[in-house]
């Protein structure tokens, strides 16, 4: 499958080393702010933001940008209304069967998510994050590095838990 990972920053390097590592992707090109003029050199894409039109060739998308007021409304960009968008889930995290994870979304190396948890829509539960059983995380989260949810815990959108913060609702006895 082809993809473009949209954002250039640090996280988007994070991304392209666990696309490459899952083996059935292939990074096509990369979409920032930073590219003045969409080119194709090499055949990889370099896009100015938003140029989805310069693509002629079937493509999915993942938005590699830490912040999550920024990835929202990226991804609400009309340019994208029809576009696919792929989660990445680490070879080396741990998901339970029973999670549900929304579109987009990306579970980085070393995390752990429990079972009957919802994970919505482009949403990053980053390296070494760890979410307990019954979890409700909203779209547009971003659960940073070593950082803990006990179980039941239950997220609005755009919730940002930083690196090693942990949240209980109720400590076990």
């Amino acid at each position: 499958m082809n993809i473009i990972i949209v954002g250039r920053g640090g996280f988007s390097y994070v991304v392209e080393e666990e696309l490459r590592k899952l083996g059935n992707y292939k990074v096509i090109g990369y979409m920032d702010s930073c590219y003045q003029v969409s080119q194709k050199i090499n055949d990889i894409y370099y896009l100015k933001m938003f140029d989805t039109a310069f693509v002629k060739e079937e493509v999915s998308y993942h938005i590699a940008i830490g912040n999550n007021s920024v990835r929202k409304d990226i991804y609400y960009h009309n340019c994208f209304e029809d576009k696919q968008f792929i989660s990445i889930v680490s070879s080396n995290a741990w998901v339970s069967e029973s999670v549900e994870l929304g579109e987009g979304s990306f579970i980085g190396p070393g995390a752990i998510v429990n079972a009957n948890t919802y994970i919505g829509k482009h949403t990053i539960i980053n390296t070494n994050a760890t979410v307990e059983h019954n979890c409700n995380i909203g779209d547009f989260c971003l659960i940073n590095t070593s950082s803990i949810l006990y179980s039941n815990i239950n997220l609005i959108d755009e919730t940002t838990i930083k690196v090693g913060e942990v949240l209980v609702k109720k400590q076990p006895s």
